[in-house]
C-alpha cells in the first residue's frame, strides 16, 4: 500500500501563472488527504519603487499586504475544496532556503510549484529557485506549468545507480499516480564505443560485447523488478539502449506521460553533485511535469535548511 502525502506546500507568486500548480495542488491534496500550506516570498533588501511618494517601508508593507490577500483569496478556493489550508509570507534574502527551512519545520512531504517565474532571467524552462530546489529540498518537489489529474507517471530509473536513488523514485512514482495501471518504468543504458571496437578488433567482437552487455542489463533490470514488486507491471518496464537525454523526452511524448520522476541528487557521487548530469540534459526537453525527488537516506544540511548559517549554492 502506497504512502499517502500529509502535508503539501504549494509555493506561490503572484505575479506568475500559478494556476496549473494550484489545481494540481487541490487534486493531490483531495486523493491524499494533506493539508496544504500556502508559501509566497518576498525578497530582502526591499527595493521601493521609482515613485518618490512611497518610501521603501510604505512599498514594503504595501507588498506584504498583497501577498496576504492573495492567499487570502487561495485559502477561500481550497476551503471551498473542502481542504485544510494555512499560508505564510516568507521574507528572506534566499528565496530557496527559506523554502527549504519552512519545509523542513512545517514538516512538509511534498512541494509543488511552477516552473519559471515571469522575472526569472536564467536560461530555460526553469527559473533559479525551481532549480535551486531540485538540488536541495529534502522532498519530492513537483515542477507543473498545467493542472495534473489522475496522471500517467513514468519512474526513470538508472540501473547502474545506486538503491537508493532508484527507491526513491519509484516510491514517489507510486505516491502520485491514481493507479497501478498508468505506471511506466524505464531505464536507458548506452553500449558505447562502437567505432573504437570496429577499429581495433572487428565486427563480430563488437556484436558479441554488445549482447553480453545486453545480457547484463536484462539481469540488473530482472533483479530490480524482484527486489521492487514490479512483475505486475508487465510489459510497462522497459530497457530503452538510448541515451537518456534524448529517450525520455521522447518516450513522455510518444506516451502521453503527465509526470516523469527522476532522482536529482546522489549519495554517492565522486564530485558530491547536488544536481546530476542526467536530469541536468534531460529535463529542458521534457513535454510535462517533472517530479524530482532525492536518493533514500538524503537529509536537508544545515546550510539547507537554516539561512543563517549559510546558503544554498
Amino acid at each position: 500500500m502506497k504512502k499517502p502525502f500529509k502535508k503539501i506546500m504549494l509555493v506561490t507568486n503572484k505575479p506568475s501563472d500559478t494556476a496549473g500548480a494550484e489545481k494540481t495542488a487541490i487534486k493531490l491534496a483531495q486523493a491524499n488527504r494533506a493539508t496544504i500550506l500556502l508559501a509566497d516570498s518576498i525578497k530582502t533588501p526591499f527595493q521601493a519603487s521609482r515613485l518618490a511618494s512611497m518610501s521603501t517601508e510604505l512599498m514594503y508593507e504595501a507588498a506584504v499586504a498583497a501577498k496576504q490577500a492573495y492567499l487570502a483569496e487561495l485559502q477561500s478556493r481550497f476551503n471551498k475544496a473542502g481542504i485544510e489550508s494555512t499560508s505564510k509570507v516568507l521574507v528572506s534574502p534566499r528565496t530557496s532556503t527559506e523554502l527549504i527551512r519552512t519545509v523542513v519545520e512545517e514538516d512538509c512531504d511534498l512541494v509543488i510549484r511552477y516552473l519559471k517565474g515571469e522575472s526569472s532571467k536564467a536560461a530555460g524552462r526553469f527559473g533559479e529557485t525551481a532549480e535551486n530546489l531540485m538540488r536541495a529540498c529534502p522532498v519530492p518537489v513537483l515542477l507543473t506549468e498545467r493542472e495534473i489529474s489522475n496522471p500517467k507517471v513514468v519512474a526513470c530509473i538508472n540501473l547502474e545507480h545506486g538503491k537508493e536513488e532508484n527507491q526513491a523514485i519509484l516510491e514517489s512514482a507510486r505516491r502520485v499516480v491514481s493507479s497501478p495501471e498508468e505506471l511506466s518504468v524505464i531505464s536507458c543504458w548506452e553500449y558505447s564505443g562502437r567505432d573504437f571496437m570496429f577499429e581495433y578488433m572487428d565486427e563480430g567482437m563488437y556484436e558479441q560485447t554488445r549482447d553480453e552487455a545486453s545480457e547484463l542489463v536484462a539481469q540488473m533490470a530482472d533483479r530490480l523488478k524482484s527486489e521492487n514488486d514490479l512483475e505486475d507491471l508487465g510489459d510497462r518496464v522497459q530497457l530503452i539502449s538510448e541515451s537518456p537525454v534524448t529517450a525520455i523526452p521522447r518516450f513522455c511524448e510518444e506516451n502521453e506521460i503527465d509526470i516523469a520522476v527522476m532522482c536529482s541528487a546522489s549519495l554517492n557521487h565522486p564530485l558530491g553533485r547536488k544536481l546530476g548530469s542526467t536530469i541536468e540534459r534531460t529535463i529542458g526537453s521534457l513535454p510535462c511535469a517533472l517530479l524530482a525527488v532525492k536518493p533514500v537516506g538524503f537529509e536537508a544540511t544545515k546550510s539547507e535548511s537554516n539561512p543563517k548559517l549559510a546558503q544554498v549554492v
